[in-house]
């Protein structure tokens, strides 16, 4: 499975963000946000990009593992409870291995007024995980 699709099927299947992901369909994608739902402000949206997929613990010239850098972009519904919608992103974000290493928000977007947030993750997978 891809590590982008991964993130996504944690998040969309994740029983402690459902109060936030309550639409059909949940307002979680990978690479872009179709345009049918860009201007959606009523819900929580998640975009999920890669940053980098590399290789890495290199021993006797050979790879061991793949660092992954993801971004993951968040444009929140009004009213929502921003901490517990963090602390519950990052725990499902741990359960498959990703930790934190950047975020940054919320702020207010200056194209739509909605209220955002960018957090980057990492996590090093070892050869046969």
């Amino acid at each position: 499975m891809n590590y982008l699709t991964e993130i996504r099927d944690t998040l969309v299947s994740n029983s402690k963000l459902s109060e936030w992901f309550a639409t059909d369909p949940k307002m979680i994608f990978v690479g872009n946000i179709p345009p049918k739902y860009i201007e959606r402000k009523d819900v929580t949206t998640v975009l999920i990009t890669g940053l980098s997929n590399t290789f890495t613990a290199y021993g006797g010239n050979t790879a061991n593992a793949r660092e992954q850098e993801v971004e993951i972009k968040i444009w929140y519904a009004p009213n929502v409870a921003f901490e517990r919608f963090e602390w519950a992103l990052n725990e499902a974000l741990e359960h498959i291995g990703f930790r934190a290493f950047s975020f940054d928000g919320p702020k207010v977007d200056e194209e739509n007024k909605q209220n955002k947030s960018i957090l980057q993750i990492r996590r090093t997978k070892f050869k046969g995980e």
